[in-house]
C-alpha cells in the first residue's frame, strides 16, 4: 500500500523561473544592480539558491571574496522573496495534468 507520493514541483511540473527571477532582482536592487532577465536566470538556476545568487553576482563582481562576503545575505533575500511571492509567476508546464 502507497502511504505517501512526493512531487519535485519547483521546475519539474511548475515553471517557477518567473518567481525566481523576482526574487532574485529584488536581490540585485537590493546590492544595487540591474536586474536579469528570465531567460538569463534559466540559464543559472538548478543547483539551490546559494549556487545561483553566487552565479548571478557573478555577472556583475569578478571579486570571488566580494561575492562570497555578501551571497549568505543575497541567499537570505532570494530565499524570503521566494516564498513570500508563493508561486504568483509561476504555472504548471504544458500537459501536466493530461494524463
Amino acid at each position: 500500500m502507497i502511504k505517501n507520493i512526493f512531487f519535485d514541483l519547483d521546475g519539474t511540473l511548475v515553471n517557477t523561473v518567473g518567481d525566481l527571477t523576482v526574487a532574485t532582482n529584488t536581490m540585485r536592487k537590493h546590492f544595487g544592480l540591474n536586474p536579469v532577465s528570465e531567460d538569463v536566470l534559466a540559464n543559472i538556476i538548478g543547483k539551490g539558491y546559494p549556487t545561483t545568487v553566487r552565479k548571478v553576482l557573478a555577472l556583475d563582481f569578478d571579486d570571488k571574496d566580494y561575492i562570497e562576503s555578501i551571497a549568505d545575505e543575497g541567499v537570505k533575500i532570494v530565499s524570503q522573496t521566494y516564498k513570500t511571492l508563493n508561486s504568483a509567476n509561476s504555472k504548471v508546464y504544458p500537459n501536466v495534468f493530461k494524463h
